[in-house]
């Protein structure tokens, strides 16, 4: 039998929210008149037009100052030959990449700066500052991949990269889908108007040289309310595209544009959506107290889940009893974070006789207990972060004797393949 490459699951590196790693402000105000700063109103085009970009700093930095103020929705406009490019920065998913791109903006870092290495039907990649691909701001950072950002499509702003964490400055827009980069490539970016210009910048070889595309400046938008753009928010999907997102066939088609040859014969699905007063009235009293309270104080409506499970408990292929994913619906983005930080929460986690154990790259308690599954006993865990409006419980049950523990299944696997599902859902709330 065809065994499930597991390297393919272990080799993904573990994946972030913004909780891991949170940016604080703390040197904003030593660039709160930084001339990249937009503060008149303009289309795209008129705020490139109208500036005059000082000069490319030759500054190396031993890192990023600390610049991202919370609350605040960036965006970015690059002043290119080609036209102006206006891109939604994705700062509450990827912090420490959006800071160090606004922290190398404010310093001037890409003026004058070309797109060095454009392919056609792929991409067109700058940042670097000696035009060769081998530069960069001095410093190097992490990467935060995020499971429901991959390449399916053009517009994405990705970081460039040597190897996992040696993003620095230089950065790339796709012109077309790339989906053997996903998850080696931090998607911190998206374009909302002026993807016509990307496709226009000149195609280069940085080892042939010739013409090139400059990349004029890089404006910085605090004020969204200030670009006069053809961009509009896209609208959150309705509860019958979410059910449909975690449907059968949706979640075997994400595992499988993830993971190749998955074996989806050696997997049930069950999925569906109920009132959260539904859904708290089938839980252990001490779990339906828990989220009953928290559906009042954070008014969640509505509870979304999806189960995989391995039908016929052939754990040589399949390393889980089940993994489970569940979204419980609130007004915003706001309201999910405080109710995740809402003590009622912990009080869910632990029913059923689970504890809290260390941290998990989420930000957030792995809670842990002993049950059963495929007639043996198992280990139960679960874990709670926030996509967008909704609260997330990703679960999932493994073999008490499994190698793997339920934090390194949940963000390895569960997450990329439910997330993966969800993300037309995900994407809409990012704006």
């Amino acid at each position: 039998m065809r065994r499930w490459p597991l390297f393919l699951i272990l080799g993904v590196v573990l994946l972030v929210t913004p909780a891991a790693a949170q940016q604080t402000g703390a040197d904003a105000a030593e660039y709160a008149d930084a001339p990249a700063i937009v503060t008149t109103a303009g289309t795209p085009a008129e705020l490139c037009d109208s500036y005059e970009a000082p000069e490319r700093t030759a500054e190396q930095f031993e890192t990023a100052k600390d610049v991202l103020e919370a609350g605040i929705d960036y965006r970015a406009i690059f002043c290119t030959d080609a036209g102006a490019i206006y891109v939604d920065l994705l700062e509450d998913y990827t912090p420490l990449t959006v800071n160090s791109f606004v922290f190398l903006a404010y310093n001037n870092f890409y003026n004058g700066t070309i797109f060095h290495r454009v392919i056609a039907d792929f991409m067109a990649q700058g940042g670097d500052p000696t035009g060769t691909g081998t530069g960069g701001p001095g410093y190097q950072f992490a990467d935060e991949p995020v499971p429901f950002l991959f390449f399916d499509r053009p517009g994405w702003l990705a970081m460039a990269n040597a190897g996992p964490g040696t993003n620095g400055s230089q950065f790339f827009i796709t012109t077309a889908p790339a989906q053997h980069l996903d998850y080696q490539h931090t998607i911190f970016g998206e374009v909302l108007e002026g993807q016509d210009a990307v496709t226009s910048i000149l195609l280069r070889d940085p080892a042939e040289g010739g013409d090139a595309t400059t990349l004029k400046a890089v404006r910085i938008v605090k004020d969204p309310a200030l670009v006069e753009s053809t961009a509009s928010a896209p609208e959150p999907l309705t509860s019958e595209e979410i059910e449909a997102a975690l449907g059968s066939d949706n979640v075997i088609a994400a595992a499988s544009s993830r993971f190749g040859n998955f074996p989806a014969q050696e997997v049930e699905i069950t999925s569906g959506s109920q009132p959260v007063e539904d859904a708290a009235a089938g839980l252990p009293a001490a779990s339906r107290e828990a989220l009953t309270e928290l559906a009042a104080l954070y008014g969640i409506t509505t509870v979304y889940h999806s189960e995989m499970a391995a039908v016929n408990c052939n754990l040589d292929v399949i390393p889980f009893v089940s993994i489970g994913y569940t979204l419980y619906e609130t007004p915003d983005a706001e309201t999910a974070a405080a109710a995740l930080e809402d003590p009622a929460l912990t009080t869910l986690g632990i029913a059923n006789g689970q504890t809290q154990v260390a941290g998990f790259a989420y930000g957030s308690p792995v809670y842990v207990g002993e049950t059963s599954g495929c007639d043996a006993t198992a280990t139960a865990g679960r874990v709670f972060y926030t996509r967008g409006r909704f609260i997330v419980e990703a679960e999932t049950v493994l073999p008490a004797d499994s190698p793997y523990t339920p934090d390194l299944i949940i963000g390895r696997l569960s997450s990329i393949i439910f997330d993966r599902a969800l993300a037309e859902v995900m994407r809409a709330d990012i704006r």
